[in-house]
Formats: structure tokens, C-alpha cells, sequence
């Protein structure tokens, strides 16, 4: 696998795993808190729903970057790789925050 299918391919996977990882918490944490959806006459549901999607899909979000900037900071990688992450994230950086 080149260069960058191996990073987007981990950059999915690592969303999708921290997503997943992170729901059971972001759940309970709604519970606790009160943070639910309560059943009315125009929705489907009968009990009251935790408000958690968001919170997991943010945590998906958060940790791998904050992951990938510590193996960047770290040097982990070699100088080519860091190079050539950081030119393209100067090029593509705010398409990808947005």
C-alpha cells in the first residue's frame, strides 16, 4: 500500500474505531446527565433516547488527530514522511477543517 492509501486508510479506521470505542461512554454519560430525547406524538420511540451521536462522532474526530500530531511531534516518522504530511496539509488544511 503507497503512501497516502495508508493514511487515509488509517485515518478511517482510526475514526471508526474511537467512534465505536467511545459510544457506550458518550450513552452512559447522556443517562447520568439527563442528556436524552424524550418520546413525543410525532416520534417513533417510546423510551427516552441518550443524545450521544455527537459526542462520539466528535471523540471519532479529535483523537486521531490528536494521536496523529503526537507521532508527528514525537519523530516517530522519518523527516520525507513529516515533510511531505505537512505540504500537503499546508495545501489542503483548511478544506480539511472545514
Amino acid at each position: 500500500m503507497k503512501f497516502p492509501d495508508l493514511i487515509y486508510l488509517l485515518s478511517f479506521l482510526g475514526g471508526l474505531v474511537t467512534t465505536a470505542a467511545s459510544m457506550p461512554f458518550w450513552r452512559a454519560w447522556c443517562r447520568r446527565t439527563g442528556l436524552l430525547d424524550s418520546p413525543g406524538h410525532r416520534k417513533i420511540h417510546h423510551v427516552p433516547i441518550p443524545l450521544a451521536g455527537g459526542f462520539a462522532v466528535l471523540t471519532g474526530l479529535l483523537l486521531p488527530v490528536l494521536a496523529a500530531w503526537v507521532v508527528l511531534q514525537s519523530g516517530m516518522l522519518d523527516p520525507d514522511t513529516v515533510d511531505r504530511l505537512r505540504h500537503g496539509l499546508s495545501r489542503r488544511g483548511g478544506q480539511l477543517a472545514c
